[in-house]
């Protein structure tokens, strides 16, 4: 950073001009025509910082219609009350008609008492369509609940501290990894069938009771299958990734596991590629020129055919400019 080009190097994919310029995202989902952002918003009874707005932007192209590199928020977001830190934002479409939809987490809690930032992290995970202007409370949301009991074990993995999931590249696995409050903090990592875990939702979609816990007979099922791999655990996943720090997770389609991890003083900027199963990770430094040191942020990572999509939060006294850079899957060692 500041010049000092300490890692590989990354490449300046979009610029993204959000309505929000005093929030940094907290992920994002890149696709063909649209890019949609999460970021933090305060609720407006207590103030907390435990609402999100999901918020679409247009990306701009040239008369060939190749992208310009910038991408514009032209509509209302839509506010998700409730949801909490949530860094899942994971599209995907199910049903006959192709529906498009996000899983993301939600259920904002103050699990790390412990920490004087009392930040709400998500302990649910919920499939949200996005519909602009729009309001949608975590309670009346679509989701997946209980999830201490998402693991290959069956049983609780103990107090939840936070949860984190991503879908395959191809959309037809979810994984979910749960991080419990221990010291050293241990979590779960499990496969579903994304599409027979989202018939099962279908069933209590619309109903009083929107949700299925993940120790109910039609969750555990959907986490058993053809390509699906078994479940591990990690008795300490905050050393699979970098700095103490998990700021995205991300899953291939051979099942291996990437992680973004920042510095809390910001100023490295780190990814970490996992295979399924192992307990030790290969890390890359990533840079650029014009990142600076202490102001710049990762916030969320996607894989996009050969290369790493990394959203990064630039601060600049009381506003933040967002962006998503790009980086070769091909510059991990091993």
């Amino acid at each position: 950073m500041d010049g000092y080009y300490s890692g590989i190097g990354t490449n300046l994919k979009f610029k993204l001009n959000l309505k929000d310029k005093f929030h940094a995202i907290q992920t994002f989902y890149a696709g063909a025509d649209y890019i949609y952002t999460l970021q933090r918003r305060r609720n407006k009874f207590d103030g907390e910082l435990r609402d999100l707005t999901l918020s679409r932007l247009v990306i701009q192209k040239d008369r060939n219609g190749h992208p310009t590199g910038k991408a514009k928020q032209r509509e209302a977001p839509m506010i998700l009350v409730g949801f909490g830190h949530s860094q899942v934002l994971q599209y995907f479409t199910h049903g006959p008609d192709h529906t498009p939809y996000f899983w993301v987490a939600t259920r904002g809690a103050q699990t790390n008492l412990a920490n004087q930032d009392l930040t709400h992290w998500p302990t649910q995970l919920a499939r949200v369509r996005y519909v602009s202007g729009s309001t949608l409370d975590y309670a009346n949301a679509t989701r997946l609940i209980s999830l201490k009991y998402a693991n290959h074990l069956g049983k609780s993995i103990g107090s939840l501290l936070r949860v984190e999931g991503a879908l395959s590249s191809d959309q037809s696995k979810l994984l979910i990894v749960t991080i419990n409050t221990d010291k050293p903090r241990k979590a779960s990592f499990i496969e579903y069938d994304n599409e027979r875990l989202n018939q099962a939702l279908d069933k209590v979609a619309g109903t009083s009771k929107p949700y299925l816990p993940c120790d109910s007979a039609a969750v555990r099922d959907a986490s058993i299958g053809n390509g699906l791999k078994p479940g591990f655990i990690s008795k300490r996943v905050y050393s699979l990734s970098y700095y103490g720090s998990i700021q995205g997770v991300a899953l291939d389609d051979n099942d291996d596991i990437y992680f973004l991890g920042s510095h809390a003083d910001n100023n490295a900027i780190m990814l970490s590629k996992v295979n399924w199963g192992d307990h030790s990770s290969a890390h890359q430094v990533v840079d650029n020129p014009h990142w600076k040191s202490g102001k710049t942020e990762g916030e969320g990572i996607q894989l996009s055919g050969e290369n790493v999509l990394i959203g990064i939060a630039s601060y600049h006294r009381w506003t933040v400019v967002n962006q998503i850079y790009s980086f070769p899957k091909s510059a991990f060692k091993a």
